[in-house]
């Protein structure tokens, strides 16, 4: 509670001309306040994408800022994981694209940014196979294993400008002897070698089984 009785001369100070204070309907003005904190939370893009056939997002959306600084109550602010834009619909993607969407608003909250701008990149993706020898590796020398089967088909799904460059020597599958477990009879194959920049890689079978020659 404010005292106006008390604050009586300095609101008097603040009057026009000949203007005189001679009393208060209430000695007392109730004002409710409460304190602010602020905490930096990231953005979450609300879409909607659709694709033409063969095209997909090379990365992730990418929002500029990618998160905002938030003014409110520390109890508002503790329950607040991030901040929603505003919902983007896109249909038959081909291509880049670059747009601006408003933050929705969230209730005696204020944002440092009130827009965001979210880009994203378009690529023409296909499949390729292959298949590779699985290498073994850490295998004693005085040991012989033979693989069933041997070889293992690996799909590759990445843009297409980058998809005709690709060749089998690009990629290894392998086994690691060493973690083998005597009450089974399967080794896990791994993807141990593999350019950059790929979509997706995916082979079958992951598990492979193993004879020791003896």
């Amino acid at each position: 509670k404010i005292n106006l009785i008390d604050q009586q001369f300095y609101l008097q100070q603040q009057m026009y001309g000949s203007t005189v204070i001679k009393g208060f309907k209430q000695p007392f003005l109730t004002v409710n306040y409460y304190s602010l904190s602020q905490k930096k939370v990231p953005i979450l893009v609300n879409t909607s994408l659709d694709f033409r056939p063969g095209y997909l997002l090379d990365f992730p959306l990418k929002t500029t800022p990618d998160s905002i600084t938030v003014i409110g109550t520390k109890e508002q602010l503790d329950t607040l994981k991030f901040v929603v834009t505003e919902k983007f619909e896109k249909k038959e993607l081909s291509e880049n694209f670059k747009t601006a969407l408003n933050l929705l608003p969230y209730e005696e909250m204020e944002f440092d940014y009130l827009k965001v701008i979210v880009t994203g990149s378009v690529s023409n993706y296909s499949e390729k196979q292959f298949e590779l020898p699985v290498k073994v590796n850490n295998l004693s020398p005085n040991t012989q294993i033979k693989l069933f089967p041997s070889k293992v088909k690996l799909t590759v799904l990445a843009r297409l400008e980058q998809l005709q460059q690709l060749k089998k020597s690009d990629f290894e599958l392998s086994v690691n002897f060493a973690l083998k477990k005597d009450t089974f009879t399967s080794l896990t194959v791994i993807l141990s070698k593999a350019p950059k920049g790929i979509k997706k890689i995916y082979w079958n079978p992951k598990q492979i089984e193993y004879l020791i020659r003896k």
